[in-house]
């Protein structure tokens, strides 16, 4: 999904001005449009993502900021829940901050192709229009997202106190179903990126016993453009790596955290084996620890407030505790979120109406027992504390198999 987000965002860039260049070509536009990129010789931007199940009104749900630093030609940084990403103009570093972990690449072939490569692994980019920002040929980028999307112009509007064109863009996505498009904004003054807003149809994640699981969610992308063409310090693109576990690749990252933790797996614990136990702290304070559920079936959840997949589960979950209420069965959500996020997690809690047990792993400790790098992962363990299933991401596949496999044990099966 945001990978293909990010083709989308790109090729709204193409068509923000057909108000003004109505008479011109298509090719004519997009050089136009590349003009306009390349002539952004530094960037500030702040980027803030929030997603509300079920009220189209109410859109403090879920939040996740990140922001952009960024001076041509090689000059960036971007900082968010997920990682920082720094690059000093000859070296690009990802730095995984849960973790203490660094990817370098040396920008032998520019900051575009070494930056482009590392988020396709990561599953796209961080914002939106990057790609075409940080290219030295931004009409080439905009011409190739340009393809496959049938884009409507809305018309000039206000957003964020700029003016900006609105656009509507049809979205066919094996992964999700976006009834009504996208709605997005593009900064008339610069060119861009400064709004998205998407609904997501959740008809088929309807769960069979909470029968007020919310239907879909609303998710908005808001851009503040804090300046463009103005000095940005050099300090802000240096980063100390001191201390950071250097790695190759995404792969390399996994595998020394399974060596560092004495994993069974790069992704998850093995089925079959026993699960590690765990202490701990839950929002109320009192103490869980993982062997003394011994007789019970526990759900382990990893997730985090920042990762939107995650935060889709959170109803899903809550029905099926709901559903297991009256079996032996143990629900305990470890949440990565960073220390000091007490209140973001507490936020969560109140809006789904989350009544299983909720504990934040500031350290990323127990995540790392786990192998549980992606988000979300669960973990089924049985009542003699052997791990009898897991499952990385979100999905009504997915998560009707762990409902299985609950059911299952629960009966003594």
């Amino acid at each position: 999904m945001r990978a293909n987000l990010k083709r989308l965002m790109l090729a709204a860039l193409l068509l923000t001005a057909s108000t003004s260049y109505a008479e011109q070509t298509l090719d004519s536009l997009i050089e136009v449009l590349g003009e306009r990129i390349a002539s952004i010789s530094s960037l500030h931007q702040e980027v803030v993502m929030t997603v509300s199940f079920g009220d189209e009104d109410d859109l403090d749900g879920m939040e996740q900021q990140s922001s952009m630093r960024f001076q041509r030609p090689d000059k960036l940084l971007i900082e968010s829940d997920m990682a920082t990403i720094v690059s000093d103009g000859t070296t690009l570093a990802i730095v995984f901050t849960q973790f203490d972990h660094v990817i370098r690449k040396e920008l032998e072939t520019g900051l575009s192709d070494v930056f482009e490569d590392q988020m396709e692994l990561l599953g796209g980019a961080a914002l939106p229009d990057v790609m075409a920002l940080l290219s030295d040929q931004p009409a080439a980028v905009l011409r190739e997202a340009a393809e496959d999307f049938e884009i409507e112009i809305l018309g000039e509007e206000t957003f964020q106190g700029r003016a900006a064109w609105a656009l509507s863009v049809k979205v066919e996505d094996d992964e999700v179903t976006l009834p009504e498009g996208l709605r997005i904004w593009i900064d008339q003054e610069t060119g861009l990126f400064i709004g998205l807003r998407a609904r997501v149809d959740l008809g088929d994640m309807q769960h069979p016993v909470m029968e007020e699981m919310p239907s879909y969610y609303d998710m908005t992308y808001t851009v503040n453009i804090i300046s463009v063409n103005e000095e940005i310090s050099d300090d802000y693109f240096v980063y100390d790596l001191s201390g950071l576990t250097e790695v190759a690749s995404f792969e390399e990252l996994l595998e020394s955290i399974q060596a560092s933790g004495g994993l069974g797996a790069p992704e998850t614990v093995q089925v079959g084996e026993p699960a590690p136990d765990f202490n701990l702290t839950l929002m109320d304070g009192t103490a869980f620890q993982l062997s003394e559920q011994a007789g019970s079936v526990v759900l382990i959840d990893f997730w985090a407030t920042w990762c939107p997949p995650c935060v889709e589960s959170l109803p899903y979950l809550q029905g099926l505790y709901e559903e297991f209420e009256d079996d032996e069965v143990v629900f305990v959500g470890v949440s990565l979120d960073r220390p000091g996020s007490e209140q973001r997690v507490e936020n969560m809690i109140e809006r789904f109406g989350l009544t299983y047990l909720i504990g934040i792993n500031e350290d990323g400790e127990i995540a790392n027992e786990y192998g549980a790098v992606s988000i979300p992962t669960l973990i089924v363990v049985d009542a003699e504390g052997i791990v009898r299933h897991t499952k990385v991401g979100f999905s009504a596949a997915g998560m009707q198999e762990v409902r299985a496999m609950i059911r299952e044990l629960a009966d003594g099966e």
